[in-house]
């Protein structure tokens, strides 16, 4: 695993941290929104800091973390709109499945 790959999980823990700390707030609307704030924030930190690629990948890898990507975008929209706590915990989810299959891909890609 590379410095960057380790960072972006740092940033994925963190994001988890909030969720799990922020649960006291979800009794109201607004304390689900500021954790989803800090949750997206740190999903998208983490995407920028441990997404790049060493070598050309094939548009078909692309597919299925683009599209949890999109579904984690979506949700982080509905979180926010709506103050949902479901929203967020498949927020936090997808941010977790993102990062796992970039790290796999990065651990099993080529070097």
């Amino acid at each position: 695993m590379s410095r960057r790959d380790v960072a972006a999980g740092l940033l994925v823990l963190a994001a988890v941290v909030v969720w799990i700390v922020g649960g006291a707030a979800w009794s109201t609307p607004s304390g689900t929104r500021g954790t989803a704030v800090l949750v997206l924030a740190l999903g998208v930190a983490a995407a920028v800091v441990g997404g790049g690629w060493v070598s050309p990948v094939p548009s078909l890898a692309l597919r299925a973390p683009g599209a949890l990507g999109l579904l984690a975008v979506v949700a982080g929209v509905v979180a926010l709109a709506t103050g949902s706590p479901a929203a967020l915990v498949v927020l936090v989810l997808l941010i977790l499945a993102l990062w796992a299959l970039a790290t796999l891909r990065h651990v099993s890609g080529p070097h």
